[in-house]
């Protein structure tokens, strides 16, 4: 019995604190049924926000609802009270190339899953493994958009429960939050929220989820969003741009010879910060589903397809290099700029010469 499954109060037979195993049944289906109540979500939930969207075309409305109801329907398996199990077979039945917003969604449910069950925030990493390890980075971006939902006022509560996960990852919680906020107010909400003043990696990660919300806000307009980014100032700019450019990546994946003209509308000096996000958006994608990955990127001219690789590599050569160096603090963040570097001295897709 995991500590998830486990209901307080019941200690055994003959244990001090035991209650019968029928009154716990009772209180469960009763705490059940309230949570449920609590945090379940109608889909009209999201609409609400893209209602306000300013998309490029109706292709990219569509992708951005299919996502949206994707994230919504995966969160609300748990939040009704079903378990793991079920999100497993449910999701057996989504379309591959959204199954990863699927698994987010879930991720944001475990939020409601530990009020059903009486179990603690600090076994997410073990749910998030057991369930998808293959979504790593969307895990920690679901836990923190709960977060954000739960614990905006409490920036201190946040930082006690981020600090305890992956160092690799912690900070992509903060990224679900930074989303959240963007998302739900279609892009007007700019200020962090549940992030400690001084808390300068958490901040610039926050925005780099806000950025993200950006894309979805303007999906199919590079151009628009890169303008809604730069609206923010020039202290948090770059990090929005990233943001952009991981949302790009990870949500225009079959769409993915469009990214040279993409490239073209972003400003020399927030390249590199595009390119990054790019970068980290195709090496989640390529880890989520390396099967659907290699398909789409199949179809880029070669030497396209070649820069892609080496841009997914050089994620993944950064993070190890930046662990062998046993510092653990604001690793998301280091890693982040590091790729930056990369991209700087080699972009993916050089800026055409000024005449």
């Amino acid at each position: 019995m995991t500590s998830l499954e486990r209901a307080h109060g019941w200690a055994g037979p003959g244990k001090t604190g035991a209650r019968p195993p029928a009154s716990r049944a009772r209180r469960g289906r009763a705490r059940r049924r309230v949570v449920a109540m609590m945090t379940s979500q109608d889909p009209g939930f999201l609409r609400r926000a893209t209602d306000q969207f300013q998309f490029a075309d109706p292709l990219s409305a569509q992708r951005t609802s299919d996502i949206a109801r994707t994230f919504l329907a995966g969160y609300n398996i748990l939040a009704s009270g079903a378990g793991p199990a079920a999100v497993t077979s449910a999701a057996a039945g989504v379309p591959r190339y959204f199954r990863p917003f699927f698994y987010e969604g879930a991720a944001m449910g475990f939020g409601p899953l530990c009020w059903h069950t009486g179990g603690h925030i600090g076994a997410f990493e073990g749910f998030a493994r057991a369930l998808s390890p293959a979504t790593v980075y969307q895990n920690y971006v679901g836990l923190g958009w709960w977060l954000g939902t739960i614990y905006r006022r409490r920036p201190r509560r946040i930082a006690r429960i981020v600090s305890v996960l992956d160092f690799r990852y912690r900070l992509l919680c903060y990224e679900g939050m930074g989303f959240r906020a963007g998302f739900l107010s279609a892009g007007r909400r700019m200020a962090p929220a549940g992030v400690r003043v001084t808390d300068s990696a958490a901040t610039d990660v926050w925005y780099q989820g806000y950025g993200r919300s950006l894309w979805f806000v303007h999906m199919g307009d590079v151009a628009g969003a890169i303008r809604a980014a730069t609206a923010v100032g020039a202290a948090h700019a770059a990090d929005c741009v990233s943001g952009i450019g991981l949302g790009v990546a990870f949500s225009y994946l079959d769409r993915i010879t469009d990214l040279e003209r993409a490239c073209r509308q972003v400003p020399r000096h927030l390249l590199a910060e595009f390119e990054q996000g790019l970068s980290f958006g195709w090496e989640a994608r390529q880890l989520a589903d390396p099967d659907l990955f290699d398909r789409h990127a199949a179809a880029l001219p070669p030497a396209v397809r070649r820069a892609v690789g080496t841009a997914v590599a050089s994620v993944q050569q950064a993070r190890d290099r930046l662990a062998l160096d046993g510092d653990e603090s604001d690793f998301y963040v280091r890693w982040r700029r590091e790729v930056v570097e990369v991209m700087r001295g080699a972009p993916v897709f050089p800026p055409s010469p000024v005449k």
